[in-house]
């Protein structure tokens, strides 16, 4: 057997597994590229054992990425709603990150996109300014650390969000 045996792939359609086959679901930054994740989801609990778990997370302030396969950006409210729709029980969704942390998030993207100078011209404009929002982008993830272990920020944007959830019993 090699080291890829194990691996099943799957094209979107019919998970390739019979109901009730494993304990634990792990589905982490995959729900928003998911054309129907109310399809997705109702297959996760059809493949999980009664009282299975399911650990899901999902970005919410994040760069289109994976294009063209970027789709969704849930709410904490559209996630309860998918979670308890696709037969899901004991749902707990919590915010990863605040408002802080995704302008901090913001200014790091801005930055790594500035220090990438492909021409001379673009290298003078380009590196003082990456330098500048580098700066910006250190005080701002001080902050951002600062913000979320007292509190200080607002959950109402954040960079995304963790959910545990169980298959509701039969």
């Amino acid at each position: 057997m090699t080291a890829k045996d194990d691996i099943v792939f799957y094209d979107g359609g019919v998970f390739p597994f019979s109901p009730e086959n494993f304990d634990t679901a792990l589905c982490i930054e995959v729900l928003e590229h998911a054309q129907d994740p109310e399809y997705l989801l109702r297959e996760i609990a059809r493949t999980l054992c009664g009282g299975g778990a399911l650990i899901l997370s999902v970005p919410w302030s994040a760069r289109r990425h994976h294009l063209p396969f970027d789709f969704h950006r849930f709410t904490r409210e559209r996630l309860a709603a998918l979670l308890s729709d696709a037969g899901f029980d004991q749902v707990e969704i919590h915010e990863r990150g605040d408002d802080i942390a995704v302008i901090a998030n913001k200014l790091l993207v801005v930055t790594m996109r500035l220090a990438k100078a492909v021409s001379l011209k673009n290298f003078l404009i380009h590196i003082p300014l990456a330098f500048i929002f580098g700066c910006l982008s250190f005080f701002m993830l001080l902050a951002a650390h600062i913000s979320m272990a007292f509190g200080l920020g607002s959950a109402e944007d954040p960079l995304g969000y963790f959910c545990t959830a169980r298959k509701a019993p039969l």
